[in-house]
């Protein structure tokens, strides 16, 4: 009888297991800047359609993450180091050469396992989008739409 227990236990837990791991998709790669520097304690964010985080990744030293999120599609996703941000309350007490803005991605299908590198530093890419046109060559347009941190920063001293 005390074998058969753990054995039942077995079964009923390896396709609990099998199951979760069937609904979620691992994301991982780098974030750097356009130089290749790794930008350390990154925050990465997965979000809703109402903008609430569904995960939240942070990045090493060495840039790098990996996180396990369920599989559907999230409203955004995004890139961010609060520290080297100009756009908060206070500012960035950095000087001008080491801010950094942010990455944003629309409509972010995790489907699969997905390496995701991320570049950005003084120029903000902000809502990427990519999609399929139905009934057209079989190819995908991205529509990028940059703002610059050095123009930013000049309008408000200004």
């Amino acid at each position: 009888m005390k074998a058969i227990l753990p054995l039942l236990l077995a079964l009923l837990v390896l396709p609990l297991q099998a199951q979760t791991a069937a609904d979620s998709v691992t994301i991982c790669g780098r974030v750097t800047d356009y130089e290749g520097q790794p930008i350390d304690s990154c925050s990465l964010f997965w979000q809703t359609p109402s903008f609430d985080d569904a995960a939240q990744a942070m990045t090493d030293a060495d840039g790098r993450y990996s996180i396990r999120i369920p599989r559907g599609k999230y409203q955004s996703m995004g890139a961010l180091r609060m520290d080297t941000y100009p756009h908060t309350p206070q500012g960035s007490a950095l000087p001008a050469a080491d801010q950094r803005l942010e990455f944003w991605a629309w409509d972010f299908i995790a489907d699969r396992d997905t390496t995701l590198d991320i570049r950005y530093h003084r120029m903000e890419v902000y809502g990427l989008r990519v999609f399929r046109i139905p009934g057209a060559m079989p190819c995908y347009q991205i529509f990028v739409r940059p703002m610059s941190l050095t123009r930013f920063q000049q309008m408000e001293a200004s």
